[in-house]
């Protein structure tokens, strides 16, 4: 594998477990239609696609108009973003270990730039990375290659020369869309379906092997 300079990161099942905020801000904005919650592990299989596709599966089999609960949802998003989200244990040693290391560092994920930007300042992890992409930043969310090859355009870096690190099928079919390695990290909370990542690592701080 060609010299490994820059690493594309996903957020949530990658970097941070944000599972329990984003089911609690789910079943409130449920509550505010009068609706039943949902329970945990159904809210955890809906992530994955950004928020649009979250709310939408979440309301799924009601009348309710998936617009009108996408802006209530953010809403309680908003306030409840990281109630108790973390990092996962060893993605802090990482992130300072690539930066000695001058490997660069990117997010692209498909939750909104605005909360994405807000939760790394809450987590005092924003300043490890120079892109910060959400899934508004551009027309198309992942699996399309196209944030992917901007930032590679931005870094001045060949595909070959970047490894997208994600925890779901669309981090690693964005990937091979773009011409890069992807590494699976088997602690995230993402389903990877038919799609097969050139690496899989067990715990944060294994990246450093790839590199």
């Amino acid at each position: 594998m060609q010299k490994i300079k820059g690493i594309i990161f996903d957020l949530d099942g990658t970097l941070i477990d944000s599972r329990k905020d984003l089911a609690s801000s789910v079943n409130l904005t449920r509550k505010d239609f009068n609706l039943e919650t949902l329970d945990f592990e159904t809210i955890v299989s809906f992530i994955g696609n950004g928020t649009p596709k979250l709310v939408e599966r979440s309301f799924r089999g009601t009348n309710i108009d998936p617009g009108n609960a996408l802006s209530i949802y953010k809403n309680h998003y908003s306030k409840h973003l990281a109630d108790e989200t973390y990092c996962y244990a060893g993605v802090i040693e990482l992130l300072k270990k690539l930066q000695t290391l001058s490997v660069k560092c990117s997010i692209i994920t498909n939750k909104h730039e605005a909360a994405t930007r807000e939760i790394l300042k809450i987590l005092k992890i924003e300043n490890f990375f120079d892109i910060i992409l959400g899934g508004d930043s551009f027309d198309s969310l992942k699996p399309s290659p196209e944030p992917l090859l901007f930032v590679a355009e931005k870094w001045n870096l060949q595909p070959e020369e970047i490894l997208m690190a994600g925890d779901n099928w669309t981090d690693i079919a964005a990937a091979r869309n773009a011409g890069m390695k992807s590494v699976s990290v088997e602690y995230g909370f993402g389903n990877l379906k038919d799609e097969k990542p050139d690496f899989k690592i067990e715990h944060p701080e294994d990246l450093l092997k790839l590199i």
